[in-house]
């Protein structure tokens, strides 16, 4: 199990959700590319949330065909977590999880 400290409140972070999904987001404009589980650490201080302790392998990738049936029935689910190339592909105020 990784130990993971918050820099500003020097404390540990803690599980917050196991079972979360992350979606891989690739392309311009991004596109929902692999979806894979993993868990969300918390920071009890001051509430920063980092993804860690990701799955070997992806639930579900683009190119099988239950990806879009699956997407859509995570895509609004709370711990669903949209992961882009670049801060830059990110929409604004677009609320990550």
């Amino acid at each position: 199990m990784p130990k993971i400290v918050c820099v500003d409140c020097g404390v540990d972070f803690r599980i917050e959700k196991t079972g979360a999904n992350a979606v891989d987001m690739f392309q311009t404009p991004p596109v929902p590319y692999k979806i894979t589980s993993c868990d969300a650490w918390k920071c009890p201080g001051c509430g920063k949330v980092v993804l860690a302790g990701f799955a070997s392998y992806p639930t579900v990738e683009h190119f099988q065909p239950e990806f879009n049936q699956y997407f859509l029935g995570i895509e609004r689910k709370e711990w669903t977590i949209k992961v882009y190339e670049r801060v830059s592909d990110r929409p604004k105020g677009e609320n990550n999880g």
